[in-house]
């Protein structure tokens, strides 16, 4: 889901998607046994940019854009088009465009 997010963001902000990170959880379940489940988005740049933020006042739009994005995809699992982020850390292994759906 939060890819999903996370590809809205530069159409909705009209910001770059390499200025912010995202929290992904690891194949082991350890970043999940640590933390409840959420959406954690950060500004990459020291001190921010105020992206963050901007992300939490529009997260209801991110969420309905995603969603349209997400179940408009012809895609079975999840592609660079609606699920994947050429940023991510974990190599986009980690996540269930279904699940994701579900979620939203």
């Amino acid at each position: 889901l939060a890819h999903g997010v996370l590809a809205m963001v530069p159409l909705i902000l009209g910001c770059d998607q390499g200025e912010i990170g995202v929290e992904c959880p690891d194949g082991d379940g350890a970043l999940a046994r640590q933390y409840p489940l959420r959406l954690l988005f950060y500004d990459k740049v020291r001190g921010g940019l105020g992206i963050s933020e901007e992300i939490r006042r529009h997260l209801p739009a991110l969420l309905r854009a995603a969603r349209e994005r997400m179940s408009t995809c012809p895609c079975a699992n999840g592609c660079v088009c609606c699920t994947h982020s050429s940023n991510c850390l974990a190599y986009n292994g980690y996540h269930d465009k279904a699940g994701a759906l579900h979620l939203v």
